[in-house]
């Protein structure tokens, strides 16, 4: 799970208002804590997300770390297949409103992307964003990875 989250690019975001789905490729940071899996996002102030989190906080997200289509014998399209390393969460939005962990929740949004830089985050920089939290209630992974033949 590690692997795939720290090598993702982005995680998409699945919402829902009036039971029409919704979903959307985010920037993602994520963080192990006591009580689990953290997951962070921002966005604009305003917009279509945060009406319909509004509605209903539910969301699942999914990442996946990579992705290669193969065949065997590619003159036969039953015969193609995709090897991937992905990541699926399930949980509630919630809004982080508290300055100390809006500056903390960009500051791991980052260090997924940028792990070597150290970033400050000012009160005007966090009052131009929304900061949004995703409490993983459950997650699982899943690969499809090529099979490695023992040497001898």
């Amino acid at each position: 799970v590690e692997a795939i989250l720290k090598e993702g690019q982005y995680a998409t975001l699945s919402l829902s208002k009036a039971g029409q789905p919704y979903a959307i490729p985010m920037n993602y940071g994520y963080r192990w804590e006591e009580e689990g899996l953290t997951f962070y996002f921002h966005c604009a102030l305003e917009g279509e997300k945060l009406a319909i989190l509004k509605e209903n906080p539910r969301a699942c997200l999914s990442v996946v770390a990579s992705e290669q289509v193969y065949s065997p014998d590619p003159t036969q399209a039953c015969s193609y297949s995709s090897y991937f390393r992905s990541f699926v969460a399930e949980g509630n939005i919630s809004l982080v409103n508290d300055l100390a962990e809006k500056v903390d929740a960009l500051g791991v949004l980052m260090g997924h992307y940028a792990p070597e830089g150290s970033f400050s985050f000012g009160e005007r920089e966090c009052n131009m964003v929304t900061v949004l939290r995703l409490k993983a209630r459950i997650w699982s992974a899943k690969a499809h990875t090529p099979k490695v033949q023992a040497e001898g």
